[in-house]
């Protein structure tokens, strides 16, 4: 059985009442026709159903044609009378929108003849229907006629004369886009806004200065993104610009923007924020550079990257943030609390491997600004600790950064080094990079490698750690055969990176304790043999292949000297003491003792 009808309110008794009083009233097809007309004619009608849309529907309202044909015009109204109370209120709107619909697309244009009086563009006919359009949509009910204006086509670019500067626009890639390219591939990028010269795709610096400013959370990650992807390439574009880009950039005003994103509240703008910061404080081309000169120093000591200001630290706590920016962009950085922060980043927000990449390389900017700066670092509540942890429990691409994050600390002196060793998982971890099987790929593995090596080169300069090359003797080995038979001069730049490395390492030994490192030297002087005769035959020579030729010269240079400097104080030693062959053990020491402190005052 059916339910029984609900019984209607009488607010909603009086809204139907309403509603079927306004439905009286609505013309139809049958109230077209005059009401003098007594019989009713097929044009009154239509043609076809607007209703119906199956195969059967002309034969359906030609019937229907039929019927009402027979009827009065006044039997047709009460009919109408009839149906319109009978009938659902929604399905009568239904129909009559449907029908309202289908004559609206069988209406054809009007043919318009070509003159310059009566001719109307599509442009134009679109925004003439706009108001008419008007309250029928939520949020719809205020026309915006410059708004509207951005329907219509572009207007034509003005030429660009000959050798003038024109302002510089970037598309989200940061790729520099030209004045123009002739073409509409950028009408669909979404490059085309509201602001000058809008007939040019891209945003200028300026527009993605105020855009990362929205309240939009995806306006202003992506204008970030952009100024990072900028920042990212600043180096390509020198030469387009009158004054450098990234010292256009290095402005209070971007890192200002930059380091309060960072303190956001959405973990997406934060880590945006990340990489656009690494790009600001670092010029990657100088930290390639620093990579590839390793070991062609004998030193351990990094150069040092801040600016030189006189009377600086006099007045340095009298002068604003936005001055120390101005003046040295890493000072004013830690008056911020930077450290602070990208401690709370890595410990707190987990960040993905990348984004631990760019916070590292924050940090091995900050270290190479300054020994002071290095020290604040160190003091930074957790710091140090953090990222040890992170490297310990989660290794991946940012492996190598962090170690060399850790390499350049101990390259500031031997009390931080010896603060680093006294931990002792850094170095055996290391150690165990180096010995262990590498998968997957090969240029990142080579790269740790090669990282790894520098890194105990650090420590074994302090006399640190030189006792572990005994216990790795094997793999030491094992790598110098390997290079033997493999690294030629036609070797590529990896394979000869990596035996850089590590004849950077057996000079540093070399240097502290010869003994150490003897039994590599059968095998280094085969090398040299080899690589300095293709060296000798060869027209075309690249830089590595030399810097290689260089490192194992001088290891073996190293090793010679300090071998041939402690026999020639001993055979001195025994001629003025003949009778120092019977002297005791004790005795023996304390001659090695005369022999170290009179090879050291050779040396220095």
């Amino acid at each position: 059985m059916m339910a029984p009808p609900k019984k209607l309110s009488i607010f909603a008794q009086r809204m139907k009442a309403q509603r079927l009083e306004k439905m009286d009233d609505t013309p139809v097809a049958a109230e077209e026709t005059s009401d003098t007309c007594n019989e009713p004619s097929s044009s009154n009608f239509g043609d076809r159903s607007f209703i119906v849309n199956s195969l059967d529907a002309n034969a359906i309202h030609n019937e229907n044609i039929e019927k009402l044909k027979d009827l009065s015009i006044v039997e047709i109204k009460e009919e109408q009378k009839r149906l319109l109370k009978e009938l659902d209120p929604a399905l009568v709107q239904f129909l009559r929108a449907k029908r309202e619909k289908a004559l609206l697309q069988s209406v054809e244009p009007p043919m318009v003849e070509n003159s310059s009086h009566n001719s109307i563009s599509e442009e134009e006919t679109k925004l003439s229907r706009v108001p008419e359009l008007a309250n029928k949509y939520v949020h719809m009910d205020v026309v915006e006629e410059e708004k509207l204006k951005w329907l219509e086509d572009l207007p034509p670019l003005p030429p660009i004369p000959p050798d003038a500067p024109y302002t510089a626009r970037f598309d989200f890639n940061g790729v520099l886009l030209p004045y123009t390219d002739g073409t509409d591939k950028t009408l669909n990028a979404g490059l085309h806004h509201h602001g000058e010269d809008a007939q040019r795709p891209g945003y200028t610096l300026q527009e993605l200065l105020h855009l990362s400013r929205s309240a939009v959370t995806q306006q202003r990650i992506l204008a970030i993104s952009s100024l990072a992807s900028i920042l990212e390439r600043a180096e390509e574009y020198d030469g387009c610009f009158d004054i450098p880009l990234r010292v256009q950039l290095m402005n209070p005003e971007l890192f200002l923007l930059i380091r309060f994103s960072l303190d956001d509240k959405i973990k997406s703008t934060v880590m945006t924020s990340l990489r656009a910061l690494c790009n600001l404080l670092v010029c990657h081309l100088d930290e390639l550079c620093f990579d590839r000169e390793l070991g062609t120093f004998s030193d351990v000591c990094q150069p040092l990257m801040f600016i030189a200001v006189e009377d600086l630290h006099k007045e340095e706590k009298e002068i604003k943030d936005v001055d120390i920016l101005k003046l040295d962009i890493i000072k004013g950085a830690l008056r911020t609390d930077l450290l602070l922060r990208l401690r709370y980043i890595l410990d707190e927000l987990r960040p993905e491997p990348m984004e631990i990449v760019y916070v590292i390389k924050c940090l091995i900017r900050i270290v190479r600004h300054s020994y002071e700066s290095t020290l604040l670092l160190i003091k930074c509540p957790g710091l140090l600790e953090t990222v040890q942890k992170i490297l310990l429990l989660q290794p991946g691409p940012h492996t190598i950064e962090t170690l060399k994050f850790f390499r350049l600390i101990a390259s500031h002196g031997n009390g931080l080094a010896y603060h680093l060793h006294e931990q002792k998982v850094l170095i055996e971890m290391a150690l165990k990079f180096i010995a262990a099987e590498h998968e997957g790929n090969k240029q990142s593995s080579v790269l740790l490698i090669c990282e790894c090596f520098h890194f105990w080169d650090t420590f074994i300069r302090y006399g640190i750690a030189l006792n572990k090359i005994s216990e790795f003797s094997f793999v030491i080995h094992k790598l110098l055969i390997f290079h033997l038979n493999s690294t030629s001069i036609t070797s590529n730049e990896l394979d000869i990176s990596h035996c850089c490395s590590l004849f950077v390492m057996l000079e540093s030994a070399a240097a502290v304790n010869y003994h150490s490192v003897e039994e590599f030297v059968p095998t280094s002087v085969e090398c040299c043999r080899k690589w300095l005769t293709q060296l000798t035959s060869s027209c075309e020579v690249d830089w590595f292949f030399c810097k290689l030729c260089g490192l194992v010269l001088r290891f073996l240079a190293v090793f010679t000297k300090n071998s041939s400097v402690k026999k020639y104080y001993r055979r001195k030693f025994a001629q003025a003491n003949p009778q120092s062959k019977n002297q005791s053990t004790r005795t023996k020491s304390s001659l090695e003792l005369v022999v170290v402190e009179r090879f050291n005052e050779e040396v220095s």
